[in-house]
């Protein structure tokens, strides 16, 4: 019984390490700013009807810390209507387009920094949407340092179209990283592997008590 008592808490000490670490994944944190037509950047920004406010952000890579998978998604900032009828009466054609630029400014070692994200807003007057359109590439390459972890990642951001009458998410903007590279490899023991490990112990002490 003593051994199987043993052979329990082993088991229970290695689900909860894995929960610890789990936690342990590297956090990307900062504040986003904006910048609509090449204007200045500001933490909240304006064009005719439409306003976008930046916010902090906590970026993360998915639980595991594993290189070429998405973290969970952060929120970046938002759009915000303010005056439909402005809105679309300052866009003449079927579609119109403002440039916006959407800077992030991170807390961490992160090159480049700050990262500035290209885009355009697409106003179609036709169809009462507000689009969100990248002018630059889907995905940023970075490289970073963060405490004994460095290495290289990517990082993407999209948002949700405006379309009337709104809904709750749309305006959002949305953003996620990944790892390319990380140095030294992350040490969290994926939880398929623990189980098994965990038990084989139990099943080789119930065979030597047999």
């Amino acid at each position: 019984m003593k051994k199987l008592a043993y052979a329990l808490s082993v088991f229970i000490i290695l689900i909860v390490s894995s929960d610890l670490a789990r936690a342990d994944h590297i956090t990307f944190t900062g504040n986003t700013q904006v910048s609509f037509d090449g204007g200045p950047f500001s933490s909240i920004a304006s064009i005719s009807g439409l306003t976008f406010t930046g916010t902090s952000f906590a970026l993360h890579t998915d639980e595991f810390g594993r290189t070429g998978r998405n973290g969970p998604e952060a929120i970046l900032g938002n759009f915000v209507v303010t005056d439909v009828n402005a809105l679309f009466s300052s866009c003449g054609d079927v579609v119109c387009f403002r440039d916006f630029q959407l800077r992030l400014d991170f807390d961490s070692v992160v090159t480049p920094n700050p990262m500035i994200v290209q885009a355009r807003v697409a106003i179609r007057p036709s169809t009462q949407v507000v689009g969100f359109d990248l002018a630059g590439p889907t995905i940023i390459n970075f490289s970073f340092t963060s405490g004994e972890f460095s290495g290289t990642g990517g990082f993407s951001v999209g948002a949700q179209p405006i379309r009337f009458p709104g809904f709750p998410d749309d305006g959002i903007v949305l953003g996620a990283v990944f790892f390319s590279t990380l140095n030294p490899p992350h040490p969290t023991p994926e939880p398929t592997s623990i189980l098994l490990f965990g038990s084989a112990v139990l099943l080789g002490l119930f065979r030597r008590r047999r």
